[in-house]
């Protein structure tokens, strides 16, 4: 998954500075945690995110220039979190749509969330603990509907990152054919597994998801709530399942994308 940043929370409605420091602050939070998520790959924004209104008197480049001069320790540790989160990714390129989307009745056409409708399946948006924005999005035009997916809190970020978890039981000593497939010994570390789980594809319902590294397919396990282990496995050409994502990475640009979760 690529994540977008949700810029359509910023519309002048904080009644007070403290108030829309506290939303940027979670939401400067919620983009460091959702490393896992997106395999470290920088999060994507829109050129316009910096001119977005906190209140109505104030954008958010504007806080910044105020936060730059303070002195005082809590504005100075989340301009840190704001340089190190807002301020690093990508612009998006937002698409034109034949009929703008909106969301609960007010139009997203120069927002990340129009972007995400362009490839829901591969981007989602990372929101601040906001009331409103605690749910995965409803878009709408006359001819369509989509809901992009939205990661919004630290705790939901954590309950959904694959993690690797090796364990004596799930270890392949020696080679077995499973249908055809060779599973073979782990050949990568701890570390080195958790990086590729970070970057592996899964079809909605299955069990395992799949990454290939140079020319080597890896298979992880969900063994857990989120949790997987995994091995190498050679491609005979019969299995369904990577078949299918083998499809989907030649159609896809699949170079800054985390762990994805395909239909």
């Amino acid at each position: 998954m690529q994540l977008c940043i949700n810029d359509a929370v910023y519309n002048g409605d904080f009644s007070d500075i403290n108030k829309a420091k506290e939303v940027l602050l979670s939401h400067a939070k919620n983009i460091i945690a959702s490393s896992g998520l997106r395999a470290n790959n920088l999060v994507l924004r829109t050129e316009q995110l910096k001119n977005r209104n906190l209140t109505g008197e104030m954008t958010i480049y504007e806080l910044f220039l105020i936060l730059q001069k303070s002195k005082v320790p809590e504005d100075r540790k989340l301009l840190s979190l704001l340089l190190s989160s807002f301020v690093k990714g990508p612009y998006i390129v937002i698409p034109t749509h034949d009929e703008e989307f909106t969301f609960s009745g007010e139009g997203m056409g120069h927002s990340a969330l129009s972007y995400c409708t362009s490839s829901p399946y591969t981007l989602a948006a990372i929101s601040p603990d906001l009331s409103g924005w605690q749910s995965d999005l409803l878009l709408r035009n006359s001819k369509e509907q989509i809901v992009i997916k939205n990661y919004y809190c630290e705790e939901q970020i954590d309950s959904e990152t694959w993690k690797y978890e090796s364990n004596p039981k799930h270890e392949i000593p020696k080679d077995i054919i499973v249908k055809g497939n060779v599973w073979s010994k782990m050949s990568l570390s701890d570390k080195e597994a958790q990086v590729l789980l970070s970057k592996s594809i899964k079809i909605n319902g299955k069990r395992c998801s799949f990454a290939k590294d140079g020319e080597q397919w890896y298979q992880f396990y969900n063994h857990g709530a989120n949790l997987f282990h995994g091995f190498p496995i050679n491609n005979p050409g019969n299995d369904r399942d990577l078949n299918r994502i083998e499809r989907f990475m030649s159609d896809n640009d699949c170079t800054f994308l985390g762990q994805l979760i395909i239909n």
